[in-house]
């Protein structure tokens, strides 16, 4: 009698088992480090600790080396994004290009947030074009003031996250290349025509949010002594000298009081002679509350993205589909072709979330102005400016726990796909592609984590709005004048 046997191909390496591993030995390094570097701490130091006083970290900030050897592997990478997305099969999860730019780098550039501000502006290829090219041209003129807000960069976000909806962006090889040359080929006119960093600080669709997720990160860049920044007559700081250039992104360090645009460049602790900036940890998200400079763009784009990650997240469910068949089925268009009906609801659906949750806080402001005395001090608007940073973590943990699936179940893809790209476009073969890879974390776990993402948002949205009511109120703050009405709401947008 034969037995039945099967034959399987040996199995690979534990992917998942190694990287908990290295993860605990780049753990055990680092704590490690830290306890030393708190050991080596002068005793008669006080305030927290700044890092800065690590000399090899202060040597690579300083160093002229420090940015383009970061540039520049990004700079081949979105060349090589550019080049396959024109020349690779149009199939998305065949093509290396969509899954490197949207499944790993996307989702990697908004984890970054968490811990590491905004260090993704610091090697983007796109970034440093348009510096290198204003170096050449030595243009100093700057964009007429009305378009100094994040108006334009938030519009432009909006669009193309729209379009990515409407028109599949993210799952088209070919528009992922043309986006890429568009922003190239805008950020080399801007360097050319207007001074600095112009198109990462108002135009790049993705710096609005960098800058707002990155109040959030607990470590910041300031002046140890604002007495030292005043008695200097130089502000080399901002206007630069022969040591290094003033801050790319028009920042003045004597007045920054938070992370929104600082990318740590360095080029300030090159300038300053007096060695007064630090680099310091701090409790996370304590920009939120503190920051005394408050604008109705950023607030309106705190908001208005958790519309957006909410509805981007309604594609991944499936009652979502259901609900807009059932909308557009009272709609003008309802007896359309199936696709254009689903664009043109899918158009409604979503340039109506983008207006009315922002409508939504700014009615909760109204019901708090009413309920506080209807105080020329704290307006509705007033009030949608203070209090629309409370959103800012809700909006982070939105976008966290939908790009876990994109990151953890098609992220095993680009293994097979780069196997694929090699045999196919050099001469060397480095093994058949398994294109049904096991997913890097099963479903469940995903589950469980971002549901653990939402729930610290939860608290962190709720402390933050309880932070700025009592800047705005004092210890009354929960009483019934008090800021219920936004704690409210960040429960219900929590729950849907």
């Amino acid at each position: 009698t034969q037995l039945p046997f099967q034959v399987k191909a040996p199995a690979g390496p534990n992917l998942r088992l190694w990287a908990s591993l290295g993860a605990a030995l780049v753990s055990f390094v680092l704590a490690g480090y830290a306890l030393r570097a708190r050991h080596l701490r002068p005793p008669l130091e006080t305030g927290p600790f700044n890092l800065l006083g690590l000399p090899w970290l202060a040597r690579l900030l300083r160093s002229p080396w420090y940015q383009p050897l970061l540039q520049a592997p990004f700079l081949l990478g979105f060349a090589l994004i550019i080049w396959l997305g024109l020349v690779d099969t149009p199939e998305s999860s065949r093509n290396l290009s969509t899954l490197l730019m949207w499944t790993l780098w996307w989702a990697g550039v908004i984890f970054t947030f968490v811990l590491a501000w905004r260090l993704w502006c610091v090697m983007c290829p796109i970034g440093a074009l348009t510096e290198w090219t204003n170096r050449v041209s030595g243009a100093e003129r700057q964009l007429p003031r009305k378009l100094r807000t994040l108006w334009p960069a938030t519009a432009l976000f909006f669009l193309l996250t729209w379009a990515d909806g409407y028109w599949g962006i993210v799952r088209s090889p070919y528009a992922t290349a043309w986006i890429l040359i568009a922003f190239f080929v805008s950020a080399i006119l801007l360097g050319a025509l207007f001074a600095r960093r112009t198109f990462c600080r108002y135009l790049c669709p993705i710096g609005g949010i960098m800058g707002l997720y990155s109040l959030i990160a607990p470590i910041e860049l300031r002046p140890k002594s604002l007495a030292v920044c005043q008695g200097d007559p130089d502000k080399f700081c901002y206007t630069g000298c022969e040591r290094g250039r003033g801050c790319p992104m028009f920042e003045f360090p004597q007045r920054m009081d938070s992370n929104a645009y600082c990318y740590y460049c360095g080029e300030c602790l090159k300038t300053c002679a007096r060695e007064n900036l630090a680099l310091r940890f701090r409790p996370f998200g304590r920009d939120l509350w503190t920051m005394a400079s408050r604008r109705l763009d950023e607030a309106f784009l705190a908001v208005a993205m958790v519309a957006v990650a909410g509805m981007a997240a309604g594609h991944m469910v499936a009652p979502w589909h259901g609900w807009m068949e059932a909308l557009g089925a009272h709609l003008p268009w309802a007896g359309l072709a199936h696709e254009q009906a689903d664009k043109l609801t899918y158009t409604l659906v979503f340039w109506g979330g983008v207006a009315l949750v922002p409508l939504a806080v700014y009615g909760a402001g109204a019901l708090t102005w009413r309920l506080t005395g209807r105080s020329a001090k704290a307006s509705p608007r007033r009030l949608f400016v203070r209090f629309g940073y409370a959103f800012v973590p809700l909006g982070l943990a939105m976008h966290l726990a939908h790009n876990l699936p994109h990151l953890f179940l098609e992220g095993p893809l680009v293994a097979p796909v780069f196997q694929k790209t090699v045999n196919l476009f050099t001469p060397w073969f480095i093994g058949a592609p398994d294109f049904k890879p096991a997913p890097w974390l099963d479903l469940p776990v995903l589950q469980l984590l971002q549901t653990l993402i939402l729930l610290a948002a939860l608290l962190y949205s709720l402390y933050t709005a309880y932070r700025l009511s009592l800047a705005q109120w004092g210890a009354a703050t929960f009483s019934p004048r008090g800021p219920w009405p936004y704690l409210a709401l960040i429960l219900l947008f929590t729950l849907a």
